[in-house]
């Protein structure tokens, strides 16, 4: 018999997307020859290889829509995959829905009994395994409640006392426990260590990366239908970890870019969060003559790509994501996927499109396009044929050509880079800054801050603002305890004999967490510069955990006896927001503020241990 319990080979799933009812009636009942029915297919999962051995604990992370659970469904047989071949040895036994199996009008003791019978236990055999899962679930007289009228998490402790009552070959859960409470996870946890034990293998599903690591010795993390890293259940958490921090760094960045003067409740939009680029390929015919193959189109800024679109390959045709392709059947001319030797592509070629164009689409966070580094597209594609093919980005109301691709007929798979002009042209954006507006920057370039933004007299102005890290990176991502430091870069227009600098952090709610001065004329000896910069440096920060927005000012004058706020040359009302999270495998909560604490010892009477061995005698 084989050690492995599961094993996946080059394993693909797609799902059909009928633009409209009557197209879904006609592929149901094969009815093609009639009419041919239009859908666009949305590839879940692509090319996956996964092998994992009896008693294994495997933990399987990734974020919403990633493919983990369509992974799942594949292994416990609800989906076929399109591709690949499944192996799974042994009886499996899936928890992957709340309630799944349940008549909501039995009660629970009618269900653990139905479930057991279903499974082939009768007999004492049944009770016995009854009154060992009521006993786990610890629902007590609810057991005799209808289930219909059970919590989600009452539900979780139900499920799973039922599905591990009988010790199955291959246990698969899906974010059932999320609804329970921490005690009962806890439970479920050392469940999943005994029965792995006896040989039961389990392929764990959690947004819990603690729970993950606790449990698991390996670890999975799935992204756009594909494996990005399988291994150590710290190395992997830690990389997945690093790319969820990394986008959170992204929505900070752009709902500080979007708040400004804005409601705190409005900036979650993505509308307000992201600004979509979209693009497309046209050739100068209505369609194209020949067959383009596209493997990969990305946006480029100061060296990083920001977004990017694997043509072809795992869910590049979601529209949900922050990149994806057109496709539409009828509409646009991009072929199904093909694979052209190792890798997916799609082919810009006629497919009667009525719009004859390949477009995709790009959602930039929100400040980035006020950066003054500009974008850079790139295409990677085979370079045959002879015909050439054309690349313009919608301006509204209409397209803007960055340039073509002349092919060379060289047979392999090439390159081109097109820079996006930035509106008005690098011209006009030197014409129109002065050297109030555009003081010299210094390493951790901080966001511009335009003309119209805040209030004030108008003496001195905020030119720019962010907060940094330890190595001096614009920054939105703390841990507790890390260094922060607050720059306001400024201009004065005239001379202004006291001004004072403010830097002041509001939590969520509205609540003032910490509010900061600076008096320059109590800090330097020489008057303050015309332009420049000062930081207020917290080192270490003390906010506890949670989400936090900043104002910066510039003031006349500031007397703290004083109830009215004093004038101020320039404002900044909460324009920027960033969050603070705590160390990794750190789950206590450690409060709204870490106060720095030191412990003296008493060394009066008896120690502990002294105590302790008394007692025992």
């Amino acid at each position: 018999m084989s050690d492995l319990a599961v094993e996946l080979q080059q394993v693909s799933r797609a799902f059909r997307i009928y633009p409209r009812p009557q197209d879904r009636l006609w592929s149901a009942f094969h009815l093609e020859f009639i009419r041919r029915p239009r859908y666009r297919e949305l590839w879940a999962l692509r090319d996956i290889d996964l092998t994992v051995a009896r008693g294994e604990r495997v933990g399987i992370v990734g974020r919403n829509g990633a493919g983990k659970s369509t992974l799942l469904k594949i292994v416990c047989g609800n989906l076929q995959a399109t591709e690949g071949r499944v192996a799974v040895r042994g009886k499996v036994q899936a928890l992957m829905e709340l309630g799944t199996g349940f008549h909501p009008d039995f009660t629970g003791w009618d269900n653990i009994a139905a479930f057991l019978s279903y499974q082939g236990v009768v007999g004492k055999e049944a009770k016995r395994m009854q009154e060992e899962a009521a006993d786990f679930s610890e629902l007590d007289e609810f057991l005799g409640y209808p289930v219909k009228t059970y919590s989600s998490g009452m539900y979780a402790r139900l499920a799973f006392s039922a599905a591990t009552c009988v010790e199955p070959e291959v246990l698969i859960i899906d974010e059932v426990l999320g609804a329970g409470d921490a005690y009962f996870a806890g439970k479920c946890l050392e469940r999943m260590r005994q029965l792995t034990s006896g040989g039961t293998t389990v392929l764990f599903v959690s947004h819990d990366l603690t729970s993950v690591q606790l449990l698991c010795d390996r670890a999975v993390w799935i992204d756009h239908g594909r494996i990005v890293a399988d291994g150590d259940c710290l190395e992997v958490s830690r990389r997945y970890l690093l790319e969820v921090r990394r986008e959170e760094e992204d929505r900070l960045r752009a709902a500080s870019q979007k708040i400004r003067k804005r409601a705190m409740g409005t900036i979650d939009r993505a509308a307000e969060l992201y600004t979509p680029m979209l693009f497309h390929l046209v050739c100068d015919p209505p369609h194209p003559r020949e067959d383009h193959v596209v493997f990969r189109v990305a946006l480029w800024q100061g060296g990083e790509v920001i977004r990017e679109i694997a043509v072809g390959d795992a869910l590049d045709n979601d529209p949900n994501r922050e990149a994806f392709i057109y496709d539409d059947p009828g509409f646009m001319d991009w072929s199904r996927p093909r694979k052209v030797g190792k890798r997916y592509a799609r082919a810009y070629c006629d497919r009667g499109g009525r719009y004859q164009h390949a477009p995709w689409e790009f959602h930039v966070p929100a400040g980035r396009e006020r950066d003054s580094r500009p974008f850079e597209l790139e295409i990677e594609y085979l370079d045959e044929g002879e015909e050439t093919v054309h690349v313009e980005l919608y301006e509204n109301p209409q397209y803007l050509r960055l340039g073509s691709i002349t092919p060379e007929r060289t047979g392999k798979v090439r390159s081109a880079r097109f820079i996006i002009p930035r509106e008005g042209g690098d011209e006009a954006l030197e014409a129109s800054a002065t050297p109030a507006d555009q003081p010299e920057r210094l390493p951790g370039r901080a966001i511009a801050v335009g003309p119209g933004e805040g209030y004030g007299t108008g003496q001195a102005r905020i030119t720019g603002f962010a907060l940094l890290d330890a190595d001096e990176n614009p920054c939105h991502l703390f841990e507790i305890r890390s260094r922060v430091v607050a720059r306001i870069e400024y201009a004065f227009s005239e001379p202004a004999p006291t001004p004072v600098f403010v830097v002041c952090i509001y939590r969520a709610d509205g609540t003032c967490a910490a509010q900061v001065f600076c008096r320059p004329d109590e800090h330097w000896r020489n008057d303050v510069p015309m332009s420049g910069w000062v930081e207020a440096v917290f080192d270490p920060c003390l906010l506890g955990r949670g989400h936090y927005s900043v104002s910066a000012a510039i003031f006349h004058h500031l007397d703290l006896a004083e109830r009215e706020e004093p004038p101020a040359y320039h404002l900044l009302d909460r324009f920027y927001r960033f969050q603070v999270v705590q160390p990794p495998g750190v789950n206590t909560e450690l409060g709204a503020v870490v106060m720095p604490v030191s412990w003296v010892q008493s060394h009066r009477g008896s120690s502990v241990a002294e105590m302790r061995g008394k007692q025992t005698r």
